[in-house]
């Protein structure tokens, strides 16, 4: 009985420390930063939209440190892109275009905008945050991931 007693307090503690999860995690981007940024401009549904227009290429997710696999390693989505157009928007996946949608910008919280796509595209759900030549769609603010695009096109539409 001690001996099976051992082995099982052996194996949890084992299982423990391969949980061992990077407290230190951080995004590859500063949210604050990208708050801070943003609200220099005072934005409307037009100048939301007209600043979406163009081509944009996914660079990063964060999602909670608890998601180790999701903190900006995950590799699946390297090579996508988002072209806002002004009656849809594309989709593609290294070149190739994947999904067709309409879009339109709504109020997602307070004073800041999302885009309503028909039919879905999960990584523009969230809040509308501009910095430079950076757009997040922030979800984390509702449990979600924030999804991180670099315009790819410099000139805008």
């Amino acid at each position: 009985m001690k001996r099976y007693l051992l082995v099982l307090i052996s194996i949890l503690i084992l299982s423990f420390a391969a949980c061992d999860k990077d407290e230190d995690a951080t995004p590859e981007f500063d949210l604050t930063e990208f708050w801070n940024e943003h609200h220099k401009v005072e934005w409307d549904s037009l100048s939301t939209a007209q600043n979406l227009l163009g081509t944009w290429d996914w660079v990063y997710i964060w999602c909670c440190p608890e998601a180790s696999d999701m903190n900006g390693s995950v590799t699946t989505d390297q090579g996508m892109q988002v072209n806002f157009r002004p009656n849809d928007l594309q989709v593609l996946h290294n070149g190739e275009v994947i999904q067709t949608t309409d879009w339109e910008i709504e109020v997602r919280d307070g004073s800041l905008f999302g885009v309503k796509t028909t039919p879905n595209v999960v990584k523009l759900f969230g809040r509308i945050l501009f910095k430079n030549d950076h757009v997040v769609f922030n979800g984390s603010y509702i449990d979600g991931a924030d999804h991180y695009f670099r315009r790819a096109e410099v000139s805008r539409r």
